[in-house]
């Protein structure tokens, strides 16, 4: 395996172990305001046609 491969699966590994570490922490932590997401859905239901949405 090349270098640039170990680096890319290292990388990967290291990604996947920060992930699993705070994903607990943040689903005690996490809140859902559903008035942004019901004003997303009502603009978007005015649109006849939706190439692409970006919701982060």
């Amino acid at each position: 395996m090349s270098r640039t491969q170990n680096e890319i699966k290292s990388r990967s590994k290291n990604m996947h172990d920060h992930f699993s570490t705070i994903a607990s922490k943040y689903q005690s932590v996490r809140t859902l305001d559903s008035e942004p997401i019901l004003h997303i859905k009502n603009k978007l239901k005015e649109k006849s046609k939706i190439n692409m949405a970006d919701i982060g």
